[in-house]
């Protein structure tokens, strides 16, 4: 259908639109807010928001149905995660969600102007339900790719993590789901996902390991869930206790976030100490510093320089 939302009235012959300021405000969440990330604009062969609108102007406005919005989102987050895990194992480095996105529209719909038209509906479907606030799933992505709000770039890596470890704890013999295969099945179909106190708890366990204590965490969210029940549609019945995966993953998200912050303020820490009096870090220093964060696996030479290089670029 054609139901769309307007842009501001200031478009130039060039066709750009007149932008606010970015803002941390959380209700700017109209047209003139958006920010796509600049690998969308090329992608789509759109150098301004303006260009873009004009693009789905002459697309009819055509807006994707909110279930198939959100199988889209969720089936990108499989194949990123599917992706992820071939690259890591190639030594490779990951793609950022917003460069990964890009990708999947071409490697989905394989024509230039087909795959054009499909992310430009994409953008500003993203952008009408982001607005309207009505899908936690869906405002998650769109904060994840920057094009509102944007969340810092290991979220993503943190969330796939997590709905990686969901689906192990979910899936199996004499699980909800027989299979890894069915879970994803499942939750790309925007049915809800609803997960019991028990599993709950392990999933805490697993996620957070000793780091965090499972119980209390649990406590948090079952607070939360007091404070601000959760809604579900009236056709869904949702057991007293339980919670959707949707909320479950947005809540311990925000766990893993604040435990990456804290992380990355005892980094920064140690990179200070690696630079000494002259405050420059140096590429034998910052590898030092690196491995003094006691890593799983030793990075190779090159992961190191790739690093260095993108830290360089800050």
């Amino acid at each position: 259908h054609n139901d769309g939302v307007d842009v501001d009235a200031d478009a130039d012959a060039e066709g750009s639109v007149k932008q606010t300021p970015v803002s941390d405000d959380t209700s700017a969440r109209g047209v003139e807010h958006m920010r796509p990330p600049q690998c969308w604009l090329t992608f789509c062969d759109a150098r301004s928001n303006g260009r873009l609108k004009k693009q789905w102007d002459k697309d009819g406005r055509t807006i994707i149905s909110p279930i198939k919005l959100r199988s889209m989102v969720t089936t990108i987050y499989h194949n990123k995660l599917k992706s992820d895990v071939a690259l890591v194992r190639e030594g490779k480095h990951r793609y950022p969600l917003a460069e990964y996105v890009a990708q999947w529209f071409d490697n989905t719909y394989g024509l230039g102007k087909m795959a054009q038209q499909k992310m430009v509906r994409f953008i500003f479907s993203l952008q009408k339900m982001y607005e309207e606030m009505n899908d936690r799933r869906v405002c998650q992505f769109v904060r994840m790719c920057g094009l509102f709000h944007p969340l810092p770039a290991v979220t993503c890596d943190l969330l796939l993590e997590c709905l990686e470890i969901i689906s192990g704890c979910m899936s199996g013999s004499g699980e909800m789901f027989r299979s890894d295969t069915e879970f994803w099945s499942t939750f790309k179909s925007g049915k809800m996902v609803a997960i019991s106190k028990e599993k709950q708890l392990l999933i805490m366990k697993q996620v957070f390991g000793p780091k965090q204590d499972a119980t209390a965490v649990r406590a948090r969210l079952s607070q939360e869930l007091l404070d601000n029940p959760e809604v579900v549609p009236s056709y869904v019945t949702l057991p007293a206790g339980n919670v959707s995966l949707s909320r479950f993953a947005s809540f311990t998200l925000e766990i893993m976030h604040d435990m990456s912050v804290e992380s990355r303020s005892s980094a920064m820490e140690l990179f200070r100490a690696a630079a000494g009096s002259d405050a420059a870090v140096s590429f034998t220093e910052f590898k030092h510093a690196c491995l003094a964060m006691q890593p799983l696996c030793s990075p190779s030479e090159g992961s190191f320089a790739f690093m260095y290089w993108q830290g360089c670029r800050v």
